[in-house]
C-alpha cells in the first residue's frame, strides 16, 4: 500500500525481525508460522577451590582456603539478536584464614578471618544499547537506570513474540567476619571464650521500566 507509512522507530525494529525461513503444512496465508528457528538454553558454571596448610612452628599452624564459582545461563533468544534473549550471572567467591596458638598442652588461641561475596545479575541481549539508536529521543536514556532497548508487545490474537524486554537487576551480597576462641582445660574442665564479629553489605537495583 502505497499511502501506508511505518514509523522510523517500528522500522527499525522490523530490521532486526528475520524474514521468513520456512513454508510448510502449519504456515498460513498471512505469514503466521513462517519463521524455524532453534532457541538453546546454554548452561555454563564452573568451580574452583584451594587450601594450604603450614606449620609455623611447634606452636603455631596456619591453614588458608579460597573458593570461586561463576554461572553462566542464556536462554530465549529466538532471533540471535538483541530483539531477543535473556542472560543471568551469579558468581559466588570468598576466602577464610585461620591460626591455631598453643600456649600450653592446656591453652589454645584458635582466630580466624573470612570474606563471602555474592554476585548476581540478570539481563537482556540489548543490555547497554541506547533507545535513541532506533530513534527513540535521548532523554530516554539520559534518564535511565540502565540501558536497553525498550520493549515492545502485541496484543494480536495470534499472540506474537515480544521485541526485547525489560532490563534485569544487579544483587550483590558481602559478609565478614572475624571469629576467634579462646580455651583453657583445668583438671576435669574446658573454659571456653571468645567474640565473633560480622559486617553483612548488601545492595540491589531492580530497574524495571526506567
Amino acid at each position: 500500500n502505497a499511502s501506508l507509512s511505518v514509523n522510523p522507530i517500528a522500522q527499525a525494529y522490523l530490521k532486526l525481525v528475520p524474514l521468513p525461513n520456512y513454508s510448510g503444512p502449519t504456515t498460513k496465508a498471512d505469514g503466521e508460522n513462517n519463521y524455524f528457528t532453534y532457541t538453546p538454553t546454554v548452561q555454563d558454571y564452573r568451580s574452583h577451590m584451594g587450601r594450604i596448610d603450614y606449620n609455623l612452628g611447634s606452636k603455631d599452624k596456619i591453614f588458608g582456603e579460597a573458593q570461586r564459582s561463576r554461572y553462566l545461563v542464556t536462554a530465549s533468544n529466538y532471533f540471535h539478536n538483541a530483539l531477543t534473549g535473556t542472560h543471568s550471572d551469579q558468581i559466588h567467591a570468598g576466602g577464610l584464614v585461620e591460626e591455631i596458638h598453643t600456649f600450653s598442652p592446656s591453652m589454645f588461641l584458635d582466630p580466624r578471618g573470612s570474606v563471602t561475596r555474592y554476585d548476581n545479575a540478570t539481563g537482556v541481549s540489548s543490555g547497554g544499547i541506547s533507545p535513541s539508536t532506533v530513534g527513540f529521543p535521548g532523554y530516554l536514556a539520559q534518564d535511565a537506570s540502565t540501558l536497553a532497548l525498550p520493549q515492545i508487545t502485541f496484543s494480536d490474537a495470534s499472540n506474537p513474540l515480544a521485541y526485547s524486554n525489560k532490563p534485569g537487576s544487579f544483587e550483590n551480597f558481602d559478609t565478614i567476619q572475624l571469629f576467634s576462641t579462646f580455651t583453657k582445660i583445668y583438671r576435669s574442665h574446658t573454659f571456653l571464650g571468645g567474640i565473633d564479629l560480622r559486617a553483612y553489605k548488601g545492595s540491589y537495583l531492580s530497574p524495571g521500566d526506567a
